[in-house]
């Protein structure tokens, strides 16, 4: 089986007959956590990179942050991927259980400059980087959110999410990140969305 356990299985298999099925003959693929990525990237391409209009690169939106539902069709595919998605910073719960009855110790959503926060997206926690707290993933080297696939190890996975970038509100500057792409958006544009 490509993808083990039942959840798994059940998930890719109504995944795929829901949406297009061109993973399987596409040059590489971008997966995408929303609606927003979605139609932001191809005009991102068109405009910055129009070069792979002439690949046939399949976006895929998969839905918050469910990218590692994917890993092992992507190994067996030896698809070179993008896997686009967000820190989804929260602060660490101490309780035994937060409101939801949740023990995985992930309590409410914080900024990332949150001193302990931590991401409670599953593809960066099981998948890779396999890290939880949002400063190693901040701090993080390029090179290291690059996974090598396949048995020639010719194909590879990279993931992307947000990284400290300049802000700047009145006379005050920091770098922050954003916890999702649309806040990521709106920290580097606090000048114009005054």
């Amino acid at each position: 089986a490509v993808v083990r356990g039942t959840a798994g299985i059940y998930y890719l298999q109504r995944y795929l007959k829901l949406t297009h099925a061109d993973l399987f003959f596409a040059d590489a693929a971008v997966l995408v956590e929303g609606n927003v990525e979605r139609l932001l990237l191809p005009l991102l391409i068109e405009r910055e990179v129009p070069a792979l209009r002439d690949c046939h690169l399949t976006i895929l939106e998969v839905g918050g942050a469910f990218a590692h539902k994917f890993r092992e069709l992507l190994d067996f595919l030896e698809i070179t991927t993008l896997v686009i998605t967000d820190l989804d910073s929260v602060k660490p719960n101490t309780s035994e259980d937060d409101e939801d009855g949740d023990s995985s110790g992930r309590g409410a959503s914080c900024m990332t400059i949150e001193p302990a926060a931590i991401t409670k997206n599953e593809t960066l926690r099981q998948w890779f980087p396999k890290s939880t707290s949002i400063n190693e993933l901040l701090d993080l080297p390029a090179a290291d959110k690059v996974l090598t696939i396949g048995e020639d190890k010719g194909s590879c996975i990279r993931v992307a999410y947000q990284t400290r970038q300049p802000a700047s509100w009145s006379e005050e500057s920091d770098r922050l990140a954003g916890r999702t792409l649309e806040e990521a958006f709106a920290l580097e544009n606090l000048d114009w969305i005054q």
